[in-house]
C-alpha cells in the first residue's frame, strides 16, 4: 500500500468517526488538527534565569591598519667626546713629483783655519 492511500484512508476515518476529536483510532496515532492562530506574547518582568558560564575564547582577528607615527621629540644633549683611537696602518707611497727648477746660488765667504784644519764657506743664493 502506498503512503497516498494510507494517508486518505486515515483521513476518511478522521472526518467519518471523530470529526471533532484530535486524532483517530484507525491507526492509533494522533493526527494533528490544523494549527490555530499565535497567540499574544505573555507579560515580561518575570524573574531572570542565572547567566551562564563563559564561552571559549575565539582566535584572535588580523592585525588591523598601523596608526599614525608620532611627533618626533627633541634632540637630547651631545655627549662627550670619546678617547682617540690607535694609528692605523701607514698608506700607500703616493706619486713623485715634478723637479723644481735648480737653484742658482753664488759662493760668499771662504774662510780658512790653521794648517790642516777644515775651511769653511758661505754659500749665498741668488
Amino acid at each position: 500500500m502506498n503512503n497516498i492511500h494510507r494517508a486518505q484512508q486515515l483521513i476518511d476515518c478522521y472526518n467519518k468517526e471523530h470529526p471533532n476529536a484530535g486524532g483517530c483510532c484507525c491507526s492509533g496515532r494522533q493526527i494533528p488538527g490544523p494549527t490555530g492562530p499565535t497567540g499574544p506574547t505573555g507579560p515580561s518582568g518575570g524573574p531572570t534565569g542565572a547567566t551562564g558560564s563563559t564561552g571559549p575564547i575565539g582566535p584572535t582577528g588580523p592585525q588591523g591598519i598601523q596608526g599614525l607615527t608620532g611627533a618626533t621629540g627633541p634632540t637630547g644633549a651631545t655627549g662627550s667626546t670619546g678617547p682617540i683611537g690607535p694609528t692605523g696602518p701607514q698608506g700607500i707611497q703616493g706619486l713623485t713629483g715634478e723637479t723644481g727648477p735648480a737653484p742658482t746660488l753664488a759662493v760668499g765667504t771662504v774662510t780658512t783655519g790653521a794648517p790642516g784644519s777644515q775651511a769653511s764657506v758661505t754659500i749665498n743664493p741668488v
